[in-house]
């Protein structure tokens, strides 16, 4: 026998208030994260723009002059300041979240607040890679345009793994020899990564950790409230049938 329609709209309401509960829960452990996220981003960002230049083309970094490598420094923390302002800004519009009750609301709404910092590290990273290629550190035959876009290269293509938060690109010099094998230059740019950065920071990562707990809570609220707004159809429909049902 189906349950009374009272019964099922209260059910609703109780689900809708843990959801707003755990809004405001999901709200903090979001700040919390943007927040240790913009600390540690500015340390692997310039450890990983520092091992490209040390590390990978040490030949080309050290024919800069030192007004050059201070240049280079200079624009590189200017990029590293204007991608932690941009976190911390989503930081203070995710109070956004206190007004969603609908469970699907919610994770749309964390889905779209995760696509933005994928973004955001995605931009600051080209425009990383510019900065070291205007300086003259990556090998001179290889196209602005690669390496404007190796910050949108998915890495699970790559035919060898790379450091974390760097990407391997491999460009053919267009220019092919008299014996016709083609000469394929391998390239390291910076592509950082939401992955790196957590398992590089125990502060991030443990952040992260309780934004999936309360996801994961989430996920539930989510199935339950479907079956009940499921349940509420079905006795609408039997409702509406009876209404307009009379016997001969």
């Amino acid at each position: 026998m189906a349950r009374a329609i009272e019964i099922i709209e209260k059910e609703i309401q109780d689900l809708e208030t843990q959801v707003k509960l755990l809004a405001e829960k999901l709200q903090k452990a979001d700040s919390n994260y943007l927040e240790c996220l913009a600390l540690g981003v500015r340390q692997q960002l310039i450890m990983t723009a520092y091992y490209v230049c040390t590390q990978v083309y040490p030949e080309f970094f050290l024919k800069l002059s030192f007004s050059q490598t201070e240049q280079l420094q200079k624009h590189l923390k200017k990029i590293v300041i204007e991608l932690q302002s941009q976190l911390l800004s989503l930081s203070q519009n995710s109070i956004s979240a206190l007004e969603l009750k609908d469970p699907r609301e919610l994770i749309s709404w964390q889905k779209s607040l995760e696509s933005n910092i994928s973004n955001s590290l995605e931009i600051v990273s080209g425009e990383a890679n510019l900065i070291i290629q205007k300086a003259g550190i990556f090998p001179p035959n290889v196209p602005s345009s690669l390496i404007e876009a190796a910050s949108q290269i998915d890495r699970s293509s790559e035919a060898i793994a790379s450091s974390p938060n760097l990407i391997n690109i491999m460009v053919q010099n267009p220019e092919i020899p008299e014996n016709g094998a083609p000469i394929i230059t391998s390239v390291q740019a910076i592509q950082l990564r939401l992955a790196d950065i957590e398992f590089n920071n125990s502060q991030i990562m443990s952040a992260r950790h309780q934004i999936r707990h309360l996801l994961s809570q989430l996920s539930n609220l989510l199935r339950e409230y479907q079956q009940i707004q499921g349940e509420r159809l079905i006795v609408e429909a039997e409702n509406a049938w009876r209404r307009s049902w009379f016997d001969e």
